[in-house]
């Protein structure tokens, strides 16, 4: 298959190509650093099928909002969502089409989806192995009104930094004023940028710090022998990995750092 017919096809995309903030989940680290293009399909459909169906729909942009229909009780975390660039997708990955002004109102939307404060309400939420549109809807997501200037500017650095880490999201940056190149992908700086948004929106829903602890691992604040578990799954990956519960540590060190900011504190969270 030659340039000028994948011009005129897209992919098509499962929900395992993707994970928080990450499009190319299915790509190796290799192709992720050096931003090679990566298909990972052998499935494509006319681009023009695509486009119209959307267009319908009343979507015009050249990237989507998707997440992962399918979970279990192994995954790491219930919801998984990130921006994707314009594709085809079949029914493990589902989209939301956000026609919002201004954009960065999109990405504040995924910024809080893909939270650890409504995972934690999800899990309750989701009572099978789909998470259907309906269930969605019923998720606690923020307003609009919510987002104040700093707020926003927060939100959508952040999710910037995450999620533009391709050239196949170029659109999204622009729309988010961004004209510069991808952002590297760099596993340790990317943990300290969710971090940072999973403690700006335990903030925002009212938490307070030993709120977010239970969260985080119930037996934390409640004893090693309370039998309710929130995060295992991640828990238990990053103690074998690392050595310990890195997320849990992250995200208390960015709470404190926001509890001791003054720049943070005018943001009235």
């Amino acid at each position: 298959m030659g340039r000028s017919d994948l011009y005129h096809l897209l992919p098509v995309k499962m929900g395992g190509c993707i994970w928080n903030f990450d499009h190319r989940f299915d790509a190796p680290e290799e192709i992720k650093i050096t931003d090679q293009v990566w298909l990972g399909t052998e499935r494509f459909v006319p681009r023009t099928e695509v486009v119209n169906r959307l267009f319908d729909k009343g979507w015009k942009r050249d990237w989507l909002l998707a997440w992962r229909d399918i979970t279990n009780a192994t995954n790491e975390r219930t919801v998984v969502a990130s921006f994707i660039p314009l594709l085809a997708t079949d029914d493990t990955l589902s989209l939301l089409l956000p026609n919002v002004k201004p954009s960065a109102l999109a990405a504040a939307l995924l910024a809080n989806l893909n939270s650890l404060v409504l995972d934690y309400v999800a899990q309750s939420k989701v009572g099978g192995t789909h998470i259907w549109k309906n269930v969605i809807a019923q998720f606690p997501i923020l307003s609009p009104q919510f987002y104040s200037g700093g707020r926003l500017a927060f939100v959508v650095s952040n999710v910037l930094k995450l999620n533009y880490t391709s050239y196949g999201l170029a659109s999204f940056a622009q729309e988010l004023c961004y004209d510069g190149p991808p952002f590297p992908w760099d596993e340790d700086r990317r943990a300290h940028l969710r971090a940072d948004l999973d403690a700006f929106y335990a903030r925002a829903y009212g938490l307070d710090r030993d709120e977010l602890r239970y969260i985080l691992d119930p037996a934390d604040v409640m004893g090693p022998d309370y039998p309710s578990e929130t995060f295992r799954v991640l828990k238990e990956k990053e103690i074998r990995q690392y050595g310990e519960y890195r997320t849990r540590g992250l995200v208390l060190e960015a709470w404190d750092r926001m509890e001791a900011s003054r720049e943070f504190k005018a943001l009235n969270l």
